[in-house]
C-alpha cells in the first residue's frame, strides 16, 4: 500500500475548482482511491487549508472541508497525524537550517511527520517540499 502525506497545496487545489491545479489534484486524488492509497496529514496542514478556504470561499468552505476530512478519516481513506513538542522543534531546526528560504512551520513540520512515519511521498503543489528534499506528488 502506497503512504502518501497530503500538504495543503494540494488539499486546497482539489477543493478549489479554480484553482490552476484543481484538475491534476481531481485526477491524482482519483488514482489514489482507485489505488489504495493510504493517505496521511496533518493537524497544521488542516488548519493551514481551513483558512486558506474560509478566507477565499467563507466560513462553510472552511467548515465543508473539515468534515469531508473527518468523513475520510472514519473510512480509513486519511490518517491524522500530531506532531509532539519534540517534532516541532526538530521543525524549527530545519527552518533554522534554511535561513534565506521561507518555510513555514507546518511545512518543516510536514517534513518531520514524514520521517517519523516513513511516508516516501508528499501530495503538493508547494515547491519548498523540494527544498526539504521530498519527493513530491503529482
Amino acid at each position: 500500500m502506497k503512504k502518501i502525506f497530503v500538504d495543503s497545496s494540494f488539499w486546497y487545489a482539489l477543493a478549489s475548482r479554480d484553482d490552476a491545479n484543481h484538475i491534476k489534484a481531481s485526477a491524482f486524488a482519483r488514482q489514489l482511491q482507485a489505488g489504495g492509497a493510504l493517505l496521511f496529514t496533518s493537524e497544521p496542514v488542516l488548519a493551514e487549508t481551513q483558512r486558506l478556504l474560509m478566507h477565499r470561499y467563507g466560513i462553510e468552505a472552511g467548515r465543508r472541508f473539515l468534515h469531508q476530512i473527518f468523513v475520510q478519516i472514519e473510512r480509513g481513506f486519511t490518517r491524522l497525524l500530531s506532531a509532539s513538542t519534540d517534532d516541532l522543534r526538530r521543525a524549527v531546526a530545519i527552518m533554522d537550517g534554511l535561513p534565506d528560504q521561507d518555510i513555514s512551520l507546518t511545512d518543516a513540520c510536514s517534513a518531520v511527520l514524514m520521517q517519523r512515519e516513513r511516508i516516501p511521498y508528499i501530495a503538493a503543489f508547494d515547491r519548498h517540499f523540494l527544498l526539504l528534499g521530498l519527493r513530491m506528488m503529482p
